[in-house]
C-alpha cells in the first residue's frame, strides 16, 4: 500500500505538463540525466523492473524565446531531440519543452518534456503491455524557493538532481486508449551532465567597469577595467576590452578639444577615458564593449558604461547612445 501512494503521490506530481507547440532555432547544448527506477505500476511490471536504468539524453536551442509571461517563471518549446532507455524499452521525440519556476509560489522547479502525437513527436520502441501506449516522457526537480535559480532563464549547464531537497524523478507515461488510464515507471533521478564533461561558456550580463563615474572632469585619462563576468563551470575568464565609444564629439566645443578620448590598452586587458564632457551638453556616456573568455572554448560579448556628469548639481549623464569612436584622433 505504501508503494501504492507513492505511485499516486508522484505521478499527481509529474503529469500536469503534457502542452507542446513550435519552437526557435539557435545554438544547441546537451544535457544528459540519470536515475533508477524505484516504481513501477502493476500493469507494467512484465515489461519493467525496480532497479532498471534510466537514462536520458535531450538537445534544445539555448536562446529560445520564453513563452510564459509570469515573472519567476519560463516555459521553452526548446528541446529538439529527445532519447531514453530503460531496459530494453526507447523512446524518442524530435521536439519537448523546458520549464523553469524561479521561486514561483515559494519553489525552484525545473522539468523537461517530450509528449506523444498528436500533440508531440515521442515514439516508443519495445514491448510493453496491450493497450498500453507511450504518452510522455520528462523528468522534474523542485526545491524551496530561490534554493537552485537566480532567474527563470533556460540554464547552459545540467542543473544537478542533488540541489533540489523536495524530489527529483523521472517518469516514463503510458496511457490505456480504452479508458484513458495512466501507467508510470518511475526512477530516482540522481545525475546530470553534459556529454564530453561539456562547457558552458562565460555570463557576461553582470559585468561592471571598475569605475562607473568619472570626477572632476580635468580631461585627464582614468584607467578602467571590466569586472564581473561569472562563468558556470568556475573556470578562470579573462576579458578583453575591444573598442571605446562615446555619446558626445571627441572633439567638440567644452571638452578641451583633446583627442584621442579613449585608449584600449596593450593586450585589451583595460581601457583609459578622458574625464572630460562638452560644456553645452547633459554629461558624457562612455561604452566599452568587451569579450571574455574561459580559456576552454567558451565566450561572450558585452558592453558597460561610465559616466562623466556636467556637474555637481546633476550628478548624472544622460546616455546619447555609443555615437562617437573615442579612439579617433
Amino acid at each position: 500500500m505504501r508503494g501504492h501512494l507513492r505511485y499516486v503521490t508522484l505521478l499527481a506530481l509529474l503529469s500536469g505538463v503534457l502542452g507542446l507547440s513550435s519552437s526557435a532555432s539557435a545554438q544547441s547544448i546537451t544535457f544528459m540525466a540519470e536515475g533508477t527506477v524505484t516504481v513501477v505500476h502493476p500493469d507494467l511490471a512484465g515489461a519493467f523492473s525496480p532497479g532498471d536504468a534510466f537514462h536520458v539524453e535531450y538537445t534544445f536551442e539555448s536562446t529560445t524565446a520564453d513563452l510564459d509571461p509570469r515573472p519567476g517563471a519560463g516555459r521553452y518549446m526548446a528541446i529538439t531531440d529527445l532519447s531514453a532507455q530503460i531496459g530494453g524499452y526507447t523512446a524518442s521525440a524530435s521536439g519537448g519543452s523546458i520549464s523553469i519556476d524561479f521561486d514561483l509560489s515559494g519553489r525552484d522547479a525545473y522539468q523537461f518534456t517530450a509528449v506523444a502525437p498528436p500533440v508531440g513527436s515521442l515514439q516508443g520502441t519495445g514491448t510493453v503491455p496491450d493497450p498500453y501506449r507511450i504518452n510522455a516522457l520528462l523528468g522534474l526537480a523542485t526545491g524551496p524557493g530561490g534554493s537552485v535559480f537566480t532567474s527563470d532563464a533556460l540554464p547552459t549547464v545540467p542543473p544537478d538532481p542533488a540541489d533540489f531537497e523536495w524530489g527529483h524523478s523521472l517518469a516514463l507515461i503510458f496511457e490505456n486508449p480504452l479508458n484513458r488510464e495512466k501507467a508510470a515507471v518511475i526512477a530516482d533521478w540522481t545525475e546530470a551532465w553534459m556529454p564530453g564533461g561539456g562547457n558552458a561558456p562565460p555570463e557576461c550580463s553582470g559585468a561592471t567597469a571598475s569605475e562607473s563615474l568619472l570626477w572632476p572632469p580635468n580631461h585627464k585619462f582614468a584607467p578602467l577595467t571590466v569586472s564581473g563576468v561569472t562563468d558556470p563551470d568556475g573556470d578562470s575568464v579573462s576579458t578583453t576590452v575591444t573598442g571605446v565609444f562615446q555619446d558626445e564629439p571627441v572633439s567638440g566645443n567644452g571638452s578641451g578639444r583633446t583627442a584621442p578620448d579613449g585608449v584600449v590598452g596593450a593586450g585589451g586587458d583595460m581601457a583609459h577615458v578622458r574625464a572630460e564632457r562638452l560644456a553645452s551638453g547633459d554629461g558624457r556616456v562612455y561604452h566599452l564593449s568587451f569579450t571574455a573568455d574561459d580559456g576552454n572554448g567558451g565566450t561572450c560579448t558585452g558592453e558597460v558604461t561610465v559616466a562623466v556628469p556636467h556637474d555637481r548639481d546633476h550628478w548624472w549623464a544622460v546616455d546619447g547612445g555609443a555615437l562617437f569612436d573615442s579612439t579617433a584622433s
